[in-house]
């Protein structure tokens, strides 16, 4: 089916962290359960088939190498499942900074700015990268990178959740 209109569509801000933050909550809800459920059962299964067909001895010997697996996978299933909560909680709150980010810009274009969120780009080394906030107006072009930070673990005030923004001019002066 053809658009009707040539370009895509503009992105809206934190659109990226937003796919960041999905990636990292499907890691969390699939990969690591799957990795230490499926590790035991396979194994059972394995050692359970060469006690059929070979006997006791070569039982103890897979039995004993299946151990050495599941000891290994079960830590990194671990590890992956600790590592995925603090991305998803990352990615979540850098969305959210962006997101209010992306409505308080809002404002500018009533004095004529034009604001583009989440701007895809691709540096000289090939790599993919986005611009979070970029406007455009009378007073030159500003490229927005937003960073979100959380209360500090002392407890800090609420000051301390607010969204960290820095601007920078696109076109030096």
């Amino acid at each position: 089916m053809k658009l009707p209109v040539d370009e895509p569509p503009l992105r809206v801000a934190g659109e990226t962290q937003r796919s960041e933050y999905d990636d990292a909550l499907l890691d969390i809800i699939m990969l690591a359960p799957l990795l230490a459920v499926a590790s035991p059962i396979l194994s059972l299964g394995a050692t359970w088939r060469i006690f059929v067909q070979h006997g006791l001895y070569a039982w103890l010997v897979s039995a004993t190498l299946c151990f050495v697996v599941a000891s290994v996978i079960g830590p990194l299933s671990l590890r992956t499942l600790l590592k995925g909560r603090k991305d998803v909680r990352a990615h979540f709150l850098g969305w959210q900074a962006e997101v209010v980010v992306g409505m308080r810009l809002g404002d500018a274009r009533d004095k004529g700015y034009k604001i583009f969120n989440d701007v895809p780009e691709t540096a000289k080394d090939g790599k993919l990268f986005n611009l979070d906030h970029v406007a455009i107006g009378p007073g030159g072009i500003y490229v927005i990178e937003t960073k979100g930070r959380s209360k500090s673990e002392d407890g800090g005030s609420v000051d301390d959740l607010k969204s960290a923004s820095s601007i920078h001019p696109a076109v030096p002066s």
